[in-house]
């Protein structure tokens, strides 16, 4: 069975996640963690660790699952 759709909304639903974090902070950080791809959200986990530690942890998950799955796929 393909996983690759499961990772690729873990990987979503964990952006989102991060993204209504970063608003309840502030509109500022909402913003940078939406227009500024990978490096927004991770500026703003480096600033606000305890928020973001779960979310953060389901995105690489899924990432990591995302490029065993893909590996996996091409072999």
């Amino acid at each position: 069975m393909d996983f690759t759709y499961v990772w690729f909304s873990i990987i979503i639903a964990s952006n989102l996640w991060i993204i209504v974090v970063a608003f309840k902070e502030s509109f500022g950080w909402g913003l940078v963690c939406m227009l500024f791809g990978w490096i927004g959200p991770l500026l703003f986990a480096i600033e606000h660790w305890k928020k973001v530690r779960w979310p953060l942890i389901c995105l690489y998950f899924g990432t990591i699952l995302l490029f065993i799955d893909v590996y996996h796929d091409v072999k």
